[in-house]
């Protein structure tokens, strides 16, 4: 590798990923809100139409679907996928509980 080639100091690269990681955080977790936002507000919905022992039903918004919290037809499912890949493409979760609790110390 040639020193003209880099970009930034030399042996610098690690410490520029993570600040640039620490930056988009906030970002992929408002992401993360909208995408639950979303489902909450379809689950609701479908909720108030659904009745189990004479009572509204009310569990997680997948759960509340049932099978078609599962069928590509419906929004919920496409929202599951979405909010998975925002636990891993910043890092995963664990790593950002690490980031969190060094943070807090």
């Amino acid at each position: 590798m040639a020193h003209e080639n880099v970009i930034g100091d030399v042996n610098a690269g690690f410490k520029v990923a993570m600040s640039t990681l620490d930056r988009s955080r906030l970002g992929v977790a408002a992401q993360a809100l909208g995408i639950a936002q979303g489902a909450t507000d379809y689950a609701a919905a479908y909720a108030g139409e659904r009745k189990q022992f004479g009572k509204p039903i009310n569990v997680e918004a997948v759960q509340v679907l049932g099978g078609y919290g599962y069928v590509k037809e419906y929004p919920v499912e496409r929202m599951f996928r979405d909010a998975k890949i925002t636990q891993i493409y910043e890092g995963t979760n664990e790593i950002q509980r690490l980031v969190i609790a060094r943070a807090m110390r």
